[in-house]
C-alpha cells in the first residue's frame, strides 16, 4: 500500500469512455472527463494491520472532485448514496461499489512505479474493464 501514497497525475485512459457511458454519464461530461487533467492524492491516516488501515484518496479535476476515506476493513459504508466496501487482497485495494443505478468494482494498485485504477463491470453478461494510469506528480 505504501507504493500508492503520494500525488499522481493522469497519464492515460483506456476504455474509460465506455465505463462513463455505463455509469450513465452524459455525452458532454464524458467529453470533459476524457480531455481534462486528473490528479489523485493518496495519504495514510492510520496504519494498523491488526485492526484496519485508514487512507484518504482525493481526486481533483474539472470533471469530478471527490474526497474518499478508504478504510480497509471489508465493511460496507455509505458515501453520498453509494455503498462502498474497501479491502486489501494480494496487495491490491479492492472496492465493491453498489450505486443507485449500476454496480462495479474498482482496483487500485502500483505497476511499474505508476498508479493504476481499474474499473470492472458486467454489461450484457460480459465483463468489461477500463483503466486509468497515473504517474507520480512531484
Amino acid at each position: 500500500m505504501d507504493r500508492l501514497l503520494g500525488d499522481w497525475r493522469l497519464k492515460e485512459n483506456v476504455n474509460f469512455d465506455n465505463f462513463l457511458l455505463f455509469t450513465q454519464t452524459s455525452w458532454l461530461e464524458r467529453r470533459v472527463a476524457l480531455n481534462c487533467s486528473i490528479d489523485v492524492s493518496i495519504m495514510c491516516i492510520l496504519k494498523n494491520p491488526y485492526i484496519f488501515s485508514h487512507y484518504h484518496k482525493k481526486v481533483t479535476s474539472l470533471f469530478y472532485n471527490m474526497d474518499e476515506n478508504i478504510i480497509l476493513d471489508g465493511k460496507e459504508r455509505l458515501y453520498d448514496k453509494i455503498k462502498k466496501k474497501h479491502y486489501l487482497k494480494d496487495g491490491i485495494v479492492n472496492i465493491d461499489i453498489t450505486g443507485t443505478i449500476v454496480n462495479w468494482k474498482e482496483q487500485i494498485y502500483a505497476n511499474n512505479n505508476n498508479l493504476i485504477i481499474k474499473y470492472i463491470w458486467l454489461e450484457n453478461n460480459a465483463t468489461k474493464i477500463a483503466t486509468q494510469e497515473f504517474i507520480k506528480h512531484l
